[in-house]
């Protein structure tokens, strides 16, 4: 099954700040999402994140929703503030 991918309008901003292959490798990421939103080493985030999904990139990590056959990325960080923004944004 094929998910529908859309994303934040911040993801743009949180993509634009990254280095250039850390931005490519994310966003490849990203993009294997709409295969498979659940692959190997992905998180079930809890407490106030609780619904929340986050797959690692090297040292940035990818926060996300899944709803039916539709996937939302929220925001790309590194792994230090990802989880304080993604509350914050949510």
């Amino acid at each position: 099954m094929r998910y529908r991918l859309e994303h934040s309008a911040s993801l743009a901003k949180d993509l634009r700040g990254l280095p250039e292959d850390a931005r490519q490798r994310v966003w490849a990421r990203i993009k294997s999402l709409a295969d498979d939103p659940q692959p190997p080493g992905v998180e079930f985030l809890k407490g106030k994140l609780k619904g929340l999904r986050r797959v690692r990139v090297g040292g940035y990590r990818v926060g996300y929703t899944v709803e039916g056959d539709l996937v939302t990325v929220l925001m790309v960080d590194k792994r230090g503030s990802v989880y304080k923004e993604l509350e914050r944004r949510r």
